[in-house]
C-alpha cells in the first residue's frame, strides 16, 4: 500500500509540474517572439548561425543590433529557449559559451552607443 501512495503522489507532483511548464509556455514563446522581432532576418541568422551553426563571423552591423537592440536578456533567453527546445541535438554547454562569446565580441565592437533622440 505504501509504494501505491508513493507512485500516486510521484505521479500527481509530475502532473503539477507538466500543468505548470505548459501554463509558462504561452508567455514565454510570446516573450520570446517580441524578442526576436528586434533582430532583422539577416542579423537573426547570423547569431543564431554564430552559436549553432559554427558561423565564424558577424558583421558589426548585426552586433550593433545585438547589443542595442537586442540587448542581453533577450539575447541570453532566446539562446536558452532554443537549448532547451525538444528538437536541439547540440551541446547545451558549447551552445551558451558560444552565446557569451558572440556577445563579448559585440560589445567590444558595437561602439558606443546611439545617443537617444531628443523632442
Amino acid at each position: 500500500m505504501n509504494l501505491s501512495c508513493a507512485v500516486f503522489l510521484a505521479l500527481l507532483c509530475s502532473a503539477k509540474v507538466v500543468v505548470a511548464q505548459l501554463a509558462q509556455s504561452p508567455s514565454d514563446t510570446s516573450f520570446i517572439s517580441r524578442c526576436s522581432y528586434q533582430l532583422d532576418k539577416t542579423c537573426a541568422l547570423q547569431v543564431f548561425g554564430y552559436i549553432f551553426q559554427n558561423l565564424t563571423s558577424i558583421t558589426s552591423k548585426c552586433c550593433r543590433e545585438l547589443v542595442y537592440s537586442l540587448g542581453w536578456e533577450c539575447h541570453d533567453d532566446w539562446v536558452q529557449y532554443h537549448i532547451t527546445r525538444p528538437s536541439f541535438h547540440g551541446n547545451a554547454s558549447d551552445a551558451l559559451a558560444k552565446s557569451e562569446q558572440v556577445w563579448d565580441t559585440c560589445v567590444a565592437t558595437a561602439g558606443p552607443a546611439p545617443s537617444p533622440t531628443t523632442y
